[in-house]
């Protein structure tokens, strides 16, 4: 399980209260109940972490790669985006994954923890990606934007009845617009 980090400072642990009330097997759609609850402390593993401050805009799309941090296991890259008035005005949201390899020619998989911002254009998000390779100098983080419409994309009010569909204002962008912005390149201190 991953997820963005919901406090500013880097912790040294983690306490976890854990209350499981049915374990589902689904290859066979079983489940299991039960009243299991644990608690537990994780120790972090030891990291690097490096302040970036690189960014690439291009088309009213900006990417910031912010810091990354380095595990002996892991790597997680944080960014933001910051989208122009002109695509907020035509789009009805924005979307920035990143794709990594480095200079020996590895690509990276990784998986995104989740971000938070004052609204969909204005995002910090992190992404958790595998080991980093130990013989890598340079990292080649090639950022892929989505723009799109209310076509492909609903909103969600929680009232006190249940969720509720929320009708999304008319923007002149139909169905979605990708593009890929220029790299970034981040040398790998030793």
């Amino acid at each position: 399980m991953t997820s963005s980090e919901f406090s500013e400072a880097d912790l040294d642990n983690v306490k976890v209260n854990w209350e499981i009330g049915s374990i589902t097997i689904p290859e066979n759609d079983k489940e299991i109940k039960g009243d299991w609850d644990f608690a537990f402390s994780i120790d972090a593993t030891e990291s690097k972490s490096s302040l970036i401050g690189q960014s690439v805009k291009e088309k009213g799309v900006q990417v910031n790669i912010e810091k990354i941090s380095v595990t002996p296991v892991s790597f997680v890259m944080y960014y933001d985006q910051v989208v122009s008035e002109e695509i907020r005005n035509k789009w009805q949201g924005t979307y920035v994954d990143l794709e990594i390899k480095d200079d020996l020619g590895n690509v990276y998989t990784g998986e995104g923890n989740g971000g938070s911002g004052k609204d969909g254009y204005y995002m910090s998000w992190s992404k958790t990606f595998e080991k980093l390779n130990p013989n890598a100098t340079k990292l080649i983080v090639t950022p892929h934007v989505t723009n799109y419409s209310s076509e492909n994309q609903t909103s969600m009010e929680m009232t006190k009845d249940g969720p509720k569909e929320v009708k999304l204002p008319e923007k002149p962008g139909k169905g979605q617009e990708e593009f890929v912005l220029e790299d970034i390149i981040i040398e790998l201190k030793k």
